[in-house]
């Protein structure tokens, strides 16, 4: 038996790790259930989340729910890419071997666990270029907003722009109800800009644009078979069940 179980085991609790609210951790079966983001968004999510892709999840309002997208997203992880939770500035000078994910749960100025701040982001954003993958949140509502409060911390477009995908959720209350909808998901060009890829407007989803991720016709299929599985998935929403899920896809055994 490989290590791959033990990872599980590891990563299921630095996700729910990220509960600041004390319910359960959502996951985007419950996310998808809620309108909050399209079959199409998931499907999207997880071929980026196949190609190594960094992630900032994001709202200015607190209790938005960019942390619940957070975990959810992490809960779509190749099997055996570990994760490693910011929980003091030195884990950011370890080497845990590769493939891992470096999870702060806000960029932040709070002194609370797993934030981190000031020359931290410089060093948390490094490790994609160590070979790692990088996932957060962050207060922001669109990218010019991070760019302008990472500026004010010396760090450049060209730095942010290792974080491949950007999305944003909104919280805006209908009668007594409050919807949560990631509003937009932008794609990072690698350059210092990003482009926006879908939109959400209520419980209505558009694709604005491809994806840059998508190099040949293989890319595209895996694209289509990403979101045929959200599409398709039925299962009991807690992150343990859909995990096994997503696990069962990545070993080409889903339905």
């Amino acid at each position: 038996m490989s290590d791959t179980h033990p990872i599980e085991a590891q990563n299921l609790s630095e996700i729910e790790g990220l509960n600041q609210r004390g319910r359960r951790m959502l996951s985007l079966v419950d996310i998808m259930a809620a309108n909050t983001v399209s079959a199409e968004m998931a499907g999207y999510l997880l071929f980026a989340m196949k190609r190594g892709a960094s992630l900032l999840s994001c709202a200015r309002p607190g209790g938005a729910g960019k942390t619940a997208l957070l975990g959810a997203v992490l809960n779509l992880l190749p099997p055996g890419e570990r994760l490693v939770t910011v929980g003091s500035p030195g884990v950011l000078q370890t080497d845990p071997g590769k493939p891992a994910c470096f999870l702060a749960h806000e960029i932040g100025a709070g002194r609370w666990y797993g934030y981190i701040w000031g020359d931290d982001v410089s060093a948390f954003l490094g490790k994609v270029v160590q070979g790692y993958r990088v996932a957060t949140t962050i207060h922001a509502d669109h990218p010019d907003e991070i760019r302008r409060d990472m500026g004010r911390l010396g760090i450049s477009d060209a730095a942010l722009s290792r974080v491949t995908v950007l999305a944003f959720i909104l919280a805006a209350r209908q009668g007594i109800k409050v919807q949560h909808t990631v509003h937009s998901i932008f794609e990072s060009d690698g350059n210092g800009g990003c482009h926006l890829l879908f939109s959400g407007h209520g419980n209505r989803f558009a694709r604005e644009a491809p994806s840059r991720l998508i190099a040949g016709t293989a890319d595209q299929k895996d694209l289509e078979a990403c979101e045929g599985f959200f599409e398709r998935l039925s299962c009991p929403p807690d992150l343990q069940r859909v995990r096994q899920e997503i696990l069962r896809f990545y070993a080409g055994d889903a339905l």
